[in-house]
């Protein structure tokens, strides 16, 4: 059972730590959107460099010397962009509070309770960000590999036409 608040002292400071640990609470959220929407367009990703190397694949790509250059740093770009997309949706460990230290809070005062939340709320938005900034590189990545691809690959078609 959480204690009352057992200073008039710390109930501006109660009112203070509610609304940062709210603003904690919602940005973690906002950073778990944040990575889910970065793993969806990461699979988007993988899943066009798969058809786009199964389109190039049906083409006729020994027609000239320059039609093979192109269709291999195309087929590589679509190898690459791939590999590093299913790297960025890897199922990777994120930071989030611990079940056994929150249970331990239950017998603290309130004022605490909602301190050490607000710390260790903010230490899990710290590790996430490096995990999320990771997830968006290597889509950044691949995405560029991916554009590489398409224009190797037009630039094949066009050697072949």
């Amino acid at each position: 059972m959480l204690h009352p608040v057992a200073e008039n002292d710390d109930e501006p400071q109660l009112d203070v730590l509610k609304l940062v640990n709210a603003e904690l609470t919602a940005r973690i959220a906002r950073q778990d959107a944040s990575m889910t929407r970065v793993e969806t367009k990461a699979v988007v990703t993988i899943g066009f460099a798969v058809a786009a190397a199964q389109f190039l694949a049906t083409r006729d790509l020994f027609k000239s010397p320059l039609s093979i250059l192109f269709g291999l740093l195309a087929f590589m770009a679509y190898l690459l962009a791939f590999a590093i997309g299913i790297w960025s949706i890897r199922v990777a460990k994120f930071a989030d509070l611990e079940g056994s230290w929150l249970l331990g809070l239950a017998e603290q005062p309130h004022v605490n309770v909602l301190r050490k939340l607000s710390w260790s709320r903010k230490n899990v938005v710290d590790q996430n960000k490096k995990a999320a900034e990771r997830k968006a590189r290597l889509w950044w990545r691949s995405l560029g590999l991916l554009t590489a691809g398409l224009v190797s690959s037009v630039l094949c078609v066009v050697q072949t036409a």
